[in-house]
């Protein structure tokens, strides 16, 4: 997955979600961590510092 700050139009982040497909993302209210979930049935908690 790649992650862009909008505002901007830069990327800034990139991690791999799911070893087949990532299907779904969602963010926390406040912007600092998100879940993805996939094709494998792994689902994943991401952190990330504030801008």
């Amino acid at each position: 997955m790649r992650l862009w700050h909008v505002p901007t139009g830069r990327q800034f982040a990139s991690v791999s979600g799911d070893p087949k497909k990532v299907e779904c993302v969602t963010f926390a209210p406040d912007g600092q961590s998100l879940v993805s979930g996939g094709a494998s049935g792994v689902t994943r908690l991401w952190t990330f510092p504030a801008h």
